[in-house]
């Protein structure tokens, strides 16, 4: 099994301990990084539920993959209200007294927060967060490097309408990405990381409870294929011995009640790495 020992938590504290910003350059592409690994986890049909700084790890060559799914959900995507997760990376409609939720517009939302810790670093999680987990900046009121892209994309991904929330498709179309970014090239890894790991901590991070979630798979990152994928197969067809390919598709046009009910197709290949 894979080992990490270096998580973006881990970056960001670095940076913060030496007061400097996270460079855009550097923002954006962990940022992209992360959007592929949570659409790979989507088109599984499985939801996170706790994407934080903490669940991102590096690879040897600075690469981000998303770990730890013992709080994960596979199916349909409706979670029942009551909130799951870390304070301060649950939705606000999680907590807001309805009896459910979508898992796709959650991991959304938590990836929006982790994106305005990078945007805000060197703050401490402190001046980001109070004692309950909640929120106390504004983006609008940070925008110390005169990037308003960031700002606008961090803001949608934080909508606190989980209907007004961007998909995949679009995210993968802002103008923060696009047109700096070749989302092939970060598929393939082919951009060198802005930050590679120096340092191994003793204990080392693995990759842990997603072969539980879903078989046959210990991590996800942006390696998966490119080519489209029939979306009416439905999410149980995943869950068969030897299961392993994913084949995406992208969705191109906002459609609220799309985005909550996601699901996927699986096929036998022993090719592809997630």
């Amino acid at each position: 099994m894979p080992r990490y020992y270096n998580s973006l938590s881990d970056r960001l504290g670095e940076l913060t301990k030496s007061n400097r910003v996270m460079v855009m350059a550097e923002l954006r592409h962990h940022a992209a990084e992360i959007v592929l690994a949570v659409e790979a986890l989507h088109h599984f049909g499985c939801f996170h539920c706790d994407i934080k700084p903490e669940n991102l790890m590096f690879t040897e060559e600075g690469h981000l993959v998303l770990v730890d799914f013992s709080l994960s959900e596979v199916g349909s995507g409706i979670l029942e209200a009551g909130g799951r997760g870390t304070p301060g990376y649950i939705p606000p409609e999680a907590l807001d007294g309805r009896s459910h939720y979508s898992g796709y517009a959650a991991d959304i939302y938590a990836m929006g927060v982790v994106f305005l810790q990078m945007y805000l670093c060197p703050r401490k999680s402190y001046d980001i967060f109070n004692d309950k987990g909640d929120i106390t900046v504004s983006v609008w009121g940070t925008l110390h490097r005169n990037e308003e892209a960031a700002g606008c994309l961090i803001q949608e991904l934080m909508e606190s309408n989980p209907d007004r929330r961007l998909p995949m498709g679009v995210i993968k179309g802002h103008s923060f990405f696009h047109p700096c970014l070749d989302w092939h090239k970060v598929q393939r890894m082919e951009y060198g990381s802005p930050h590679v790991p120096t340092s191994t901590p003793l204990e080392a991070h693995y990759t842990c409870n997603f072969q539980s979630t879903i078989r046959g798979h210990s991590q996800v990152n942006g390696t998966m294929p490119i080519e489209p994928m029939d979306r009416s197969i439905p999410v149980d067809a995943g869950h068969k011995e030897g299961a392993r390919e994913l084949r995406p598709t992208e969705p191109s046009t906002y459609n609220s009640k799309a985005h909550q009910h996601q699901t996927c197709r699986m096929t036998d290949s022993d090719s592809t790495k997630i």
